[in-house]
């Protein structure tokens, strides 16, 4: 969910900034520059400093009020909201205006200085570039670290800068110095009820300042004493539970190493758990892909279940080995690599489903793109390379794994750069005009292409070369209203242009031209 929020928070700033330079909803920027800085539930903002044209300047408050405004909710309607914003959200008046208010302290206003602070013996040391390191080391305040004290004259507001949990003692002890008042030294912050504790952590804990898991605990400890089958050993049952915390993690990019505080579990004692891939893959309900194979294998067709023995001989011999599998569209190829997965997978064996296309990966049980899996680059160039192990099991080997050469017989080449269409209609329809009355003719012959647009493109010359008018039929521009009988229907969210627009795979398009004897025979084969 935090990826997701952040993802959308990026795609709304860029957008906002879009706005700012492009539209110039402020005026002309000259530049810009922007952090962004996540609040303490997670949730990201943005600080953008904009500089803008001399022109555009905003110096009054005339000028700004237009851009920027708030509006307080209606007391009578919203009490309790008002009373809340009041209370806490505006500041001010103050000054002349009002003497009493927070941020004034003897009629003035008190400057906001910032403490900094340190762990033990990580103290900043400020020295000239010309003085002696050993001087500088035996100097008395190099060892000593000051704790703040009373200001003796004028008052001030004190700030802590954020510390991110992240760095672990730094963290916790910010807390404590939030917390515990006038403390002396590093071992007086640590030391609740004459107990001086080994880390702030510990201290923190102590206070009552970090939620623990004493209910969890409890709860743990009672089912190990009433549980008849629970026979493992509290260093077996905490190896355990790491396991399980560390698969979490790695589900969402983190691991334990992260937490210098956390132990890590023993890699050895689990099997192949210091390996995220081989993890991922077992984890699948086998007596479940049984069933889904052995009705999957009934199913197959005979020529289905040649390809099927063929695979699976090489598999169980451990030969390896490399196939490919042709055929049209519909005629079963996916559901074949979907059962020789279940087979290899009922056994307990790993499976890696990878497909060219993002789409073709989602019919994969598991699927996925080879660029993802095989961390392929998408920009090729002749030194592009994957980040497989060349050490591993997979190693390409053979001569030409750098590079070969491949002779492409000339009679299957378009050797016309400027119409390179109309060379391969002439190739595959010769003498177009004389035969296309014949049935046959177009029986044996068919130009397939990798977009729809070419496939238009190819329709569209081929029809300009037989005679007859052109007859155009239009699809309906309206979508069935039937469809949105759930929720409120919205017309004007689907104009015309729109659907007309539309390309659809397995549907033809909104305009369609036909002429005598080539509608059909013609169109359909592409």
């Amino acid at each position: 969910m935090p990826a997701i929020l952040c993802r959308l928070f990026k795609i709304k700033l860029n957008a906002f900034i879009k706005d700012l330079r492009e539209n110039k909803i402020f005026g002309t920027v000259q530049a810009y520059v922007y952090t962004i800085e996540f609040q303490k539930r997670g949730f990201p903002h943005s600080h953008i400093c904009l500089f803008m044209h001399s022109d555009n300047k905003l110096p009054t408050v005339e000028f700004i009020d237009p851009i920027i405004s708030a509006e307080i909710l209606e007391k009578v309607e919203e009490p309790e909201l008002y009373s809340l914003v009041n209370e806490f959200m505006i500041h001010g008046p103050c000054g002349a205006q009002n003497m009493n208010c927070p941020c004034m302290m003897e009629k003035k206003y008190p400057s906001v200085v910032r403490l900094p602070f340190h762990l033990p013996n990580q103290q900043q040391i400020v020295y000239g570039e010309d003085d002696d390191i050993d001087d500088v080391l035996d100097k008395p305040f190099v060892a000593a670290s000051k704790f703040w004290k009373r200001r003796k004259v004028g008052k001030a507001i004190d700030r802590i800068h954020s510390v991110s949990p992240n760095l672990g003692e730094a963290y916790f002890l910010r807390i404590l110095l939030n917390k515990v008042k006038g403390p002396t030294s590093f071992d007086d912050i640590r030391t609740v009820n004459s107990q001086t504790y080994a880390s702030f952590r510990d201290a923190c804990f102590a206070l009552g300042l970090l939620d623990d898991d004493k209910e969890y605990i409890d709860a743990i400890k009672e089912a190990s004493h009433s549980g008849s089958d629970l026979s493992l050993s509290e260093d077996e049952v905490k190896n355990l539970t790491l396991f399980e915390i560390e698969q979490i993690l790695l589900r969402n990019n983190p691991t334990l190493k992260k937490f210098t505080n956390m132990p890590y579990p023993n890699v050895k004692s689990v099997s192949s758990s210091n390996n995220r891939l081989i993890i991922e893959e077992l984890d699948y309900d086998i007596p479940v892909i049984k069933n889904d194979f052995d009705r999957m294998f009934l199913a197959l067709t005979n020529e289905q279940r040649n390809i099927f023995v063929n695979i699976m001989s090489v598999v169980k011999e451990n030969k390896g080995g490399v196939f490919f599998v042709y055929g049209y569209g519909g005629t079963g190829k996916t559901f074949s690599w979907k059962t020789i997965s279940a087979a290899i997978r009922s056994d307990g064996n790993i499976v890696l489903n990878v497909a060219s296309s993002s789409i073709a990966s989602l019919l994969l049980p598991d699927g996925r793109t080879a660029h993802s899996r095989f961390i392929l680059p998408f920009e090729l160039t002749e030194d592009s390379f994957c980040k497989i192990n060349p050490n591993g099991k997979g190693k390409l080997g053979g001569p030409n794994d750098d590079k070969t050469i491949i002779d492409i017989p000339d009679d299957i080449l378009i050797n016309d750069p400027d119409d390179p269409i109309g060379l391969l209609i002439e190739f595959v329809y010769p003498s177009i005009l004389e035969r296309y009355s014949i049935t046959n003719y177009f029986q044996e012959r068919a130009i397939l292409a990798p977009k729809n647009e070419v496939i238009q493109e190819i329709n569209d010359r081929l029809l300009k070369k037989f005679p007859g008018d052109e007859v155009g039929y239009l699809s309906s521009d309206s979508i069935c209203e039937s469809e949105f009988f759930h929720y409120q229907f919205d017309a004007n969210l689907y104009s015309s242009d729109i659907l007309n627009g539309l390309k659809v795979s397995g549907l033809p398009n909104h305009k369609l031209v036909f002429k005598n004897w080539c509608s059909s025979n013609v169109t359909e084969k592409y």
